[in-house]
Formats: structure tokens, sequence, C-alpha cells
């Protein structure tokens, strides 16, 4: 699929904005791009703020490099083209990864076969996260499968156990690059290691076969732990340095700049709003990596206020 097929995809269900030549995405009023990250370069400031104002948008978020000197901000990627067993860098991994491929059968999923599979491993995960998290309805499931598969970029992978779907893993496929959509897996049956088996299978597959440019598992997350990037590092990723962009819109500039992310949970305010709170916390990290991020290629010079407010300074200018 090439860039604007998935820019339609994406604006059936969320605002959808062309800065330059690339699509931008408008949700939970945050600004990101939606085009693989190591297409977005350089953008123009101006141009961010102008859709900000006109969207209410709180925030905007991007990387501008790609593959960079080691900074704080990442993406989770393998882009070995010759990815195999002997690339796994431990061997207690490596063998994990062989009893992974004897007990497992990975293979692509049909859209149909996903939505009669997929549904009991989404709800057997769910089922031991902790803490509050959103479950979606059977309905729900495949009415999504229903419209992703209304393109062909959309592939899933599923690993299953004496016959029975354990693990699944669902890619983007956009130009060059392959993004890891979502996965999940069924608790009861990891003794089997059907994530092992799915993340090798797919990844050699797309890398040796389809001899795209990296599989990608996403960036560095800051608002929640994870242990999937460390798991997919010790398959054989590794960290691709991309440094972070920042523009805050003017109300949470000011907000942010109170420092409330940081101290309000010493007074309480975690306890009376938490979700407030850790949204918060995770803008005020964002802002002091690409803080950190300055420094690293190709960071642009702020255009001059008069560029782009009449000569008034922009509430937000000094958060990129």
């Amino acid at each position: 699929m090439d860039i604007r097929s998935y820019a339609d995809y994406v604006a059936d269900t969320m605002p959808v904005r062309w800065i330059g030549s690339l699509p931008w995405r408008v949700h939970r009023r945050i600004l990101t791009p939606i085009a693989p990250p190591h297409l977005v370069g350089p953008v123009d400031l101006a141009a961010i703020r102008k859709v900000m104002r006109a969207d209410g948008t709180l925030l905007a978020r991007w990387t501008d490099a790609w593959d960079t000197a080691e900074c704080q901000w990442w993406h989770i990627c393998c882009d070995d083209p010759q990815y195999d067993l002997d690339r796994i860098p431990k061997s207690r991994r490596r063998n994990s990864v062989r009893k992974a491929l004897r007990l497992c059968e990975v293979r692509l999923l049909s859209p149909d076969e996903f939505m009669a599979k997929g549904y009991d491993v989404y709800r057997a995960a769910v089922a031991h996260y902790t803490g509050p998290a959103p479950v979606a309805t059977r309905q729900q499931f495949e009415q999504g499968i229903a419209a992703a598969a209304r393109y062909d970029a959309w592939q899933t992978w599923g690993a299953f156990v004496d016959g029975k779907l354990a693990a699944y893993v669902v890619c983007l496929v956009i130009g060059d690059a392959v993004l890891r959509s979502s996965s999940k897996s069924d608790p009861a049956m990891h003794r089997s290691r059907p994530n092992e088996a799915t993340s090798f299978v797919l990844t050699r597959h797309y890398l040796r076969d389809e001899k795209v440019s990296y599989v990608s598992a996403g960036c560095r997350s800051i608002s929640h732990d994870t242990n999937v990037q460390d798991f997919l590092l010790s398959m054989g990723y590794r960290r691709i340095y991309s440094p972070l962009r920042v523009v805050l819109g003017g109300m949470l500039s000011a907000v942010i700049k109170t420092g409330v992310g940081r101290w309000g949970r010493y007074v309480g305010l975690a306890r009376l709003r938490p979700a407030l709170m850790d949204k918060l916390a995770a803008t005020d990290a964002a802002v002091r990596i690409a803080k950190a991020c300055r420094s690293v290629s190709p960071a642009r010079d702020e255009p001059s206020p008069a560029a782009d407010s009449g000569g008034k300074p922009d509430a937000g200018e000094a958060e990129r």
C-alpha cells in the first residue's frame, strides 16, 4: 500500500491533514505523521502550528531524522537483510526460538480466519493485563478487521499450537517498511513460545523474502512500562535513534510549564485525576526528551514569529 491509500484508510475514522507531501492524523487532539518515520524529514513548523490552531490540537509530535547518533528517542526495528537464527544475539534466546518453531506453526491468516479465531486470543490476553484497559466487544473486533481488509496493506500472522491459534501479530506494509500494528497471545499457551515463533517468522519473511527496509515495533514508550521492546531487542531488533520534536498548543504549554506533570503526584492529584495526571506526566516527559534531542541533526531553527502569527510569538514555540 502507498501512503495515500493508507491515509484514505485512516481518514475513515479520524481527521487526516496533509502537511507538505505527507499525511498527518489528529487523534485525541494530538497531531502525528502517519507515514513510516524514515520518510518524514524536516517539517515546516509554521504549517504544523496552522493545522494545530485550526483543529484545536494540543500537541504535535514527530521525528525529522532517521538512524542518527544516539539520543533519547528511538524506534525498535529490525533492518538486517540476512536476518535468521544466527542473528539473534544470545544463545539462550536462539534455543528458545528453535523450540518455538518445533511446537508452533506460523502462517498468514485470512481476514475471515482472523475474525473467527482471533477474538478468543485477544480476550485471553486482555484478561491478564494489570490495571484498567478498554476491552473491545466481539462485534467491534470483527468490524475493525473488516475495515482493514478493504486495504491490502494489512497482514496478520498467527502461531498455532496443536491446531489452535495461540498468538497473532497484525502488520501494516507501507511502501518498503513494515509496521507492527498490534499483537496478542494466549497466556495459557506461552509454554510453546508462540510470540517468539511469530516474531521470528514474520521478521525473516519481510526482510529476506520481501526485502523491505525494516520491520518496526514502534517508538520508545513513555506512558507505561512494557516488556515487548526488551523482548524484541533479544530477538535481534535494535534501537534506531530518531530525535523527537514536539510542539505544544498555547494552553497545554502553559500547563506543562508549571511542572504539574512532575509535582502533581506528590500533592495527591494522581488520586483525584489519575488519567489526566498520566497524560500530563507523559507530555512533560516528551517535552524534556525533545529538548534533549535538539542538538541532533537535522533540527531546524525556529521561524521568526512573524512568519506564522503576524509578529506574535506562539505560546508553544519553546517546546520543540
